[in-house]
């Protein structure tokens, strides 16, 4: 997880060409079952020792507004997104949900700024 800088592994029934989830395992999963707690070393456990196995998932064409109330109720960051069958297609997190709103805002930003320029520009 720190080599590939994510912060969960959404663990599948059947690695392939159609893996459903199973589970999830966050590093926030593994600082409060082991580190808070003192248990040591990771080597002796396994992924299925931690993993939350009630995994939340979306709907590949679930409205954001939707899942991010659902994120919300559930207290969750992260949430995988599968297909009609319930098949893995990605993972939706709080990152990008501020990276969609950030780009939005830019260019909300943006026009603002080319309507003063604009406006400036038309004055006699």
């Amino acid at each position: 997880m720190r080599d590939e800088h994510v912060g969960d592994l959404v663990v599948v029934d059947e690695p392939g060409a159609r893996p459903k989830p199973v589970g999830v395992l966050t590093d926030r999963d593994i600082v409060v079952a082991l580190l808070a707690k003192g248990i040591a070393p990771i080597e002796l456990l396994d992924v299925g020792d931690l993993l939350t196995r009630d995994v939340v998932t979306a709907s590949e064409d679930e409205d954001v507004s939707t899942v991010v109330t659902r994120m919300q109720r559930q207290g969750i960051r992260r949430m995988p997104v599968v297909d009609e069958a319930g098949v893995l297609v990605g993972i939706f997190t709080v990152d990008d949900l501020l990276r969609m709103l950030s780009d939005s805002l830019a260019s909300i930003v943006s026009l603002i700024a080319r309507e003063q320029r604009h406006e400036v520009a038309q004055r006699p």
